[in-house]
């Protein structure tokens, strides 16, 4: 599942990040890797204002059945970030799925994610960037 647009876009725009790839682009990337459904959720006011626990019910359980969630082990849903991990396996086993945290990747030390990328495009370092993202095909 994947969010468009970006949560920050319509809870503080002026923190919205520049967006890596485009949600066809993101489809791409997820298929190439494995992942045979993508779901695109419009993120909304009416979302962002959703709990952690709405989430998990209306939408994780009632609306697409999950049996097994996979999240980043830093994962935050649910309105102002409140739910993370432990909660989201709380959760599951309360509803009936599991939750597998998956760990942070880390490249010489730094960890490999999104904000991270932002910067070193930012400075000018694709060979960073690249690196971080693990293709070749970004550019500034």
């Amino acid at each position: 599942m994947t969010f468009d647009p970006h949560p920050l876009a319509v809870v503080d725009c002026a923190r919205a990040p520049r967006q890596l790839t485009t949600v066809s682009q993101r489809i791409e990337y997820a298929r190439a890797a494995g992942i045979d459904e993508v779901i695109v959720m419009p993120f909304t006011p009416t979302l962002a204002g959703t709990t952690a626990e709405e989430f998990a019910i209306e939408v994780l359980v009632d609306r697409f059945r999950v049996r097994s969630i996979v999240v980043g082990q830093n994962f935050r849903f649910g309105r102002d970030n409140i739910g993370d991990v432990t909660l989201l396996e709380d959760i599951g086993s309360e509803l009936g799925f599991d939750t597998i945290a998956v760990p942070m990747l880390a490249l010489s030390g730094r960890p490999c994610s999104s904000t991270q990328v932002r910067q070193a495009l930012q400075t000018g370092d694709l060979s960073l960037a690249r690196q971080l993202l693990g293709r070749a095909d970004c550019t500034v």
